[in-house]
């Protein structure tokens, strides 16, 4: 039989958990049967048809399957057992020939030692069928695997079955966005981003059907962009083809036909109330079948998924729209539907709209960032009031990212019209003037009524200004001056104040022209950043985990972002291995949006989290060559700002590091490069002095570096800084003692990054002395803090391990030393000799400047 390693290898995707259990189960001589459920679309069938292909059981196999139409038929699932039955027969009778037919297979397999029959759509059960296969287990000679939907009511026939044959219960539920990152594996060759998981599961709901056939649409679609190391969607939604339609069409076709009902008027009216099901007698129907694509919020019924709805939509036949149209008209409007989808739905039957509906309409769907549904709506949009409808097509083309076209539209919004208008455009350009990152128009301070966020009141709390009277005006200008605050206090250290903000477009009542999640992400940068710095980082950790995307849209626009901060707090926090994993995401969904400017960290990062090694070209820039194609053509989204700039002094530390990476140090270039760097910009500059001095062998920069950070004022909030400060200081004076002091200092204080990276200074400089003993101590310091933290060396503390010389066969035999194995133990492990063994230790002494063995267990 095949292990779970050998699926692994062959699939990649599939629920492991319920794979492995299914294999035990069956491999247990005492267990009668499995019983896998799970609803329709979940993924039964495959999971079994996976089993057979992979697991090498010693069964011959049959597969019954019963349906609805069977259940009045004696046997019905049996026919397969039964053949040339022609006469009535009962149970005995049944048993006996079941049993015929079961040796029959056995005489005829001479690898088999038992029947395996598989039972699909076990729900649908007749109770002889039943009793008869609950009697054949008791045989010896069959194991049964039932597949059965839970979802739906099953028959007391069902039910006899599962408890009597004792069948073991396997659940399969839908699955996981870290499931549906594997499913790239089996589909793609390559695992999916953690993003484009996540936009799949918002489309899909998770059911393994849906997922599936999504996967295979955008690779239809050319919707994918594979680096050779990751796949992302280079879209947040993809239009439904024919075929995914058509396969969509054929999953719905196995719900039960009231339940079919259901879902066909939930996939045309969107959101329906209730009390709208209940009139209609449907309502119980939801209550029975617990499915996940319905789902019930204050006391309306939704579909979870988009794409299921608009492919059975693609699928409906000639005159189904009408007549579903026709069947809940007056009902759904007299229950005040007001989803966009019944909008659309009665516009595309020719029906004239209520001008506020339409407007609810096309409110919900640009909240809801369905721009495309809002454009057709605004299309219809002849009876609206000229600035609603003005500033509905300025949000649209925002939401679109097409600025150019919004800035005309408000130019032209603002000619000849009155004070609405003019305000408009005037608060579209202070957007505009955002995004390019040029300075935001404004008559002096933010307005008095702006909620700006937090306001100090001397000897007392903060207060949050209270929001303008007219919410029908859009407070981006507040949303922005927001920003601005969040990101001087950042500069300036007032941490308090900026952990206190919270941004405006959080609240739904305001209006916005663009998507919430442009000010919400830019907030959560900046706190992010601060937190780092601030060594908080549980906190930080917590802010991330906590963000949420409310959309496919959100999560295609802010991911990248998302995965670099991760990656960033990884990296800070020792992670280093799952800081990798999280950069490698952020590079290939940053080429598509950058909206906050990450790039050039994500270049930084790239260098920071290096083995040692030089780093290619492409690498180097933070990302690679793979998918160019993609890029290169015409209309490809290219990466966006959004006003974000340089906020961090992130492009000024680029050049820097990639001068550190080429050696290029001539002609004082690296000097040239970090007084580039204002001072007035803190934290900019003390990284790229303290990046220098740990990765610059010449003295004399170092102890400009040293000289140079002595002047700078590092806001005690910052610890992280106040810290880089101190090493930088430490380097300039090339006091290896107290390097190590401090480096023991920040270990204790758990920063174990900074503690070894000053650790590496301590190694080289014992190593440009040629003092192999006091290089070893700190060496095996090293080690031994890597092994607390379980990471390989990165960056510059591999740099410095590199020194010892020590081979990769020594290496080992040090680490069989710590384990406490005896010089014959670890002979008998490389299967080497004794005297071997002795003879690399006696290198590997001299190497690390070592006496005894006991020096190689421990750090001091």
């Amino acid at each position: 039989m095949k292990k779970y390693s050998d699926f692994a290898q062959a699939s990649g995707y599939w629920q492991p958990k319920e794979y492995e259990q299914l294999v035990q189960a069956l491999s247990d001589e005492g267990c009668t049967g499995v019983l896998l459920v799970g609803e329709t679309g979940s993924g039964k069938s495959t999971l079994v048809r996976t089993l057979l292909d992979l697991a090498e059981f010693p069964f011959h196999t049959i597969r019954l399957i019963c349906s609805a139409a069977l259940l009045g038929t004696a046997y019905g699932a049996l026919a397969p057992l039964l053949p040339g039955i022609t006469e009535e027969i009962n149970d005995v009778g049944a048993i006996r020939e079941s049993l015929n037919a079961v040796q029959g297979m056995l005489d005829s397999d001479d690898s088999a030692t038992r029947v395996l029959i598989i039972v699909e759509e076990g729900q649908y059960i007749d109770s002889a069928s039943a009793f008869v296969l609950s009697q054949l287990v008791r045989s010896g000679l069959v194991k049964l695997l039932v597949l059965s939907n839970e979802v739906q009511q099953g028959t007391v026939a069902s039910e006899v079955l599962i408890s009597v044959a004792q069948l073991h219960r396997i659940m399969l539920e839908p699955m996981t966005v870290q499931e549906i990152e594997r499913i790239g594996v089996d589909i793609l060759g390559t695992s999916l981003g953690h993003g484009s998981a996540q936009m799949i599961h918002f489309e899909t709901a998770g059911l393994h059907a849906l997922v599936e056939e999504y996967v295979l649409m955008a690779k239809r679609q050319g919707a994918l962009l594979n680096d050779g190391r990751v796949v992302v969607l280079t879209r947040p939604l993809l239009n439904c083809d024919a075929r995914a339609a058509e396969e969509v069409r054929l999953m719905a076709q196995r719900f039960d036909a009231e339940l079919r009902e259901v879902l066909e008027l939930l996939t045309m009216a969107g959101t329906v109330p209730l009390t709208a099901l209940r009139h209609l007698g449907l309502h119980q129907v939801t209550q029975q079948h617990h499915l996940t694509l319905i789902e019930t919020h204050n006391g309306k019924v939704s579909l979870r998924s988009r794409f299921y709805a608009e492919a059975i939509r693609s699928s409906f036949p000639p005159g189904k729209n009408r007549e579903l149209f026709e069947r809940y008209r007056e009902l759904l409007e007299s229950g005040g539907t007001t989803d966009p989808r019944y909008t659309l739905w009665a516009i595309a039957q020719g029906e004239s709209v209520d001008p506020s509906r339409l407007q609810e309409a096309i409110r919900h769907s640009l909240e809801d960032n369905a721009f495309e549904e809002a454009e057709y709506l605004l299309e219809q949009a002849n009876g609206l009031p000229s600035r609603i409808s003005q500033q509905a097509k300025i949000q649209l083309l925002f939401g679109q990212r097409r600025f150019h076209a919004a800035e005309v539209t408000a130019q032209a919004s603002a000619r000849g019209a009155g004070d609405d208008a003019t305000q408009l455009a005037e608060i579209a350009q202070a957007v505009l003037c955002w995004i390019r990152g040029e300075g935001v128009p404004c008559e002096g301070e933010p307005p008095a009524n702006s909620d700006s966020g937090t306001r100090s009141v001397p000897g007392g709390p903060h207060e949050i200004a209270p929001l303008p009277l007219d919410r029908e005006v859009p407070l981006d200008r507040e949303a922005i001056f927001q920003i601005q605050e969040a990101t001087e206090n950042y500069s300036i250290g007032d941490f308090e104040r900026l952990m206190d903000l919270e941004s405006i477009a959080t609240n739904t009542e305001v209006q916005l022209l663009l998507p919430r999640i442009n000010y919400r992400l830019t907030i959560l940068v900046v706190k992010i950043r601060a937190l780092i710095e601030r060594a908080e980082f549980g906190r930080a950790r917590k802010q991330l985990d906590d963000f949420e995307l409310a959309n496919s849209f959100e999560v295609s626009f802010a991911n990248g972002t998302l995965e670099l901060l991760r990656s960033l707090l990884e990296s800070r926090i020792g992670n280093v291995a799952q800081s990798r994993v999280h950069l490698r995401h952020a590079q290939v969904e940053l080429r598509l949006i950058d909206p906050q400017s990450m790039f050039p960290m994500s270049a930084i990062l790239q260098q920071i989290l290096s083995d040692g090694e030089a780093t290619s070209e492409d690498n180097a820039q933070g990302h690679g060559s793979a998918g160019q194609e993609f890029l290169d053509r015409p209309g490809a989204q290219r990466a966006d700002t959004n006003g974000a700039g340089d906020r961090f002094g992130d492009d000024l530390l680029r050049p820097l590091m990639e001068a550190l990476r080429t050696g290029s140090h001539a002609d004082g270039h690296i000097t040239q490069l970090l007084e580039r760097i204002p001072k007035t910009h803190v934290i900019p500059r003390v990284n790229g002095l303290y990046y220098v001095a740990l990765r610059s062998a010449d003295n004399e920069l170092r102890q400009f570096c040293a000289d140079a950070v002595s002047e700078v004022q590092v806001p005690s909030a910052y610890l992280t800084a106040q810290r880089m400060v101190h090493i930088v200081q430490l380097c300039g004076e090339a006091d290896p003692e107290a390097m190590l002091d401090f480096g023991e200092e920040l270990h204790a204080a758990g920063d174990q990054v900074l503690a070894l990276e000053i650790l590496s200074q301590v190694v080289q400089y014992w190593s440009s002395r040629q003092d192999s003993r006091r290089r070893g101590m700190a060496i095996r310091k090293i080690q031994s803090w890597l092994g607390e933290i379980e990471q390989e060396p990165w960056g510059v503390i591999s740099a410095a391990l590199k020194v010892t010389g020590l081979t990769t066969r020594e290496n080992e035999i040090v680490e069989l030393v710590r384990r406490g194995l005896t010089n014959r133990e670890i002979a008998r492990v490389l299967t080497v000799s004794q005297r071997t063994v002795e003879g690399h230790l006696y290198r590997i002494f001299a190497k690390l400047g070592v006496y005894e063995r006991s020096e190689l267990f421990v750090g001091d």
